[in-house]
């Protein structure tokens, strides 16, 4: 499996606002957990997010209300902290598929507007995983993203070629990542 980065360069954790939809069934009649994420997109997010996200979030800045991104990483290991200045991890969701990626504009109560990438996952029903998610819902917490085993998925190219399956595309941002890294040094 080929490698893709996903916030690879951050070595605190980052805060984001994790949410929790209705469990539901899936095809196969198991129960999933929808579990939603919103990251805000500031100077040292975006510099460590992949170039897909720059150029969204750039659009955003241009004037763009929100931009979707037919993109998605799978593989995925998210480590979630309850305080921002913890060493270990309080909670591990393991091998997550990120899919509806987008970068969109919101504002708070106080009128203050941000930028922020939303993402969501499926995750098999774990009632260790309700537990912990239930007493974090509609909450900040702090995330790490370990993408070391990751792969990315173009769904724009897929769609092109006719595909029913989404196809690896991990070959071409790891050639935009090379190049990004070349140029830093």
């Amino acid at each position: 499996m080929s490698q893709a980065k996903f916030f690879h360069q951050l070595a605190a954790p980052m805060e984001i606002f994790i949410n929790l939809k209705r469990p539901r069934r899936n095809e196969q009649q198991d129960r999933q957990l929808t579990i939603t994420f919103r990251m805000g997109l500031n100077g040292n997010t975006i510099r460590s997010a992949p170039k897909f996200v720059q150029s969204a979030y750039a659009e955003i800045q241009n004037g763009a209300d929100m931009v979707g991104l037919k993109k998605e990483f799978d593989n995925v290991n998210v480590e979630l902290f309850n305080i921002s200045t913890k060493k270990r991890c309080d909670f591990k969701l393991p091998r997550l598929h990120l899919e509806h990626l987008s970068v969109k504009e919101v504002k708070n109560s106080e009128g203050d507007v941000s930028t922020v990438l939303c993402f969501e996952t499926e995750y098999p029903f774990d009632t260790d995983v309700w537990s912990y998610l239930g007493d974090h819902y509609a909450t900040t917490v702090w995330a790490k993203f370990d993408s070391a085993q990751a792969s990315l998925v173009d769904l724009e190219e897929a769609d092109e070629k006719g595909e029913d399956v989404p196809a690896d595309t991990t070959e071409e941002f790891e050639e935009e990542e090379a190049e990004e890294e070349a140029e830093a040094s």
